[in-house]
This record gives C-alpha cells, structure tokens and sequence, in this order.
C-alpha cells in the first residue's frame, strides 16, 4: 500500500510538530480486518522515523499495530477505560485522554495517562 503525507502533516514536520493520530474510522470501522491494520502498518511505517504516531479511540488497534511504532492511543471519554488501556497497551505506550470540562479533568487526575486533550469547551455539531 502507497502511503503519501498530506501537505497538513508536512508543515507539521516542518514545524517541529509533527504528531499523526490515525482516526479510528480508517483503522478500525472505515476499513474490514486485516485491511485495516494493513493500512495501519503502511501508515506507521511510512510515518514513524518523522512524526509521533498515534491511534484514535481503538485500544485494540494501537496493540495489534505496537510493534510497528505506534507510539500509543488518544482515548475520548466513552472508549475503553485508561486502566484498561494501559494493563493492555503496557508502561511504555503513550496514552492520551480527552477531556470537556472541568470535572472530566479532575477525574483523569487520578487515571494513568500520560496526555489530557481539551474540549470542546462550548457545544459544538461537529466532533
């Protein structure tokens, strides 16, 4: 599979910011098994030396495609639970959780995460 880096992630590098999260609805409901860890390894192997590369939300995903490079997974609030997350993924995966309020990121204080991501901070129609 051909893998080619969208302009976005480009700058990002040039930038000295790159970090690339594949969305789970590519690597998990967008494409059947195995094409989707097949995806997903293209894409890491591709990315990997160049940017932190992150799964979305599929903490099953983020294991299968480990030793790859995948550096961890970004977790929102109704995936698995963070301590799910880091029995599976182990110490060394970077684990990241999304948060929407005040009391979400409280709550994560406690959690074994290395990352918090905020908001929305204001109701929004779109993710």
């Amino acid at each position: 599979m051909k893998v080619r880096k969208s302009h976005e992630v480009i700058a990002a590098q040039e930038q000295g910011r790159a970090v690339v999260a594949l969305e789970s609805t590519i690597v998990a409901h967008g494409l059947p098994r195995p094409a989707n860890l097949d995806a997903g390894r293209a894409l890491v192997e591709r990315l990997r030396s160049e940017a932190l590369v992150l799964v979305n939300d599929r903490v099953d995903v983020a294991r299968a495609l480990l030793e790859r490079g995948v550096a961890g997974v970004h977790l929102g609030q109704e995936d698995t639970p963070p301590r799910v997350a880091r029995e599976v993924l182990g110490s060394a995966a970077l684990l990241g959780l999304s948060t929407h309020s005040g009391a979400q990121v409280i709550a994560a204080l406690d959690e074994p995460v290395d990352y918090l991501g905020f908001g929305p901070i204001h109701a929004t129609a779109t993710k």
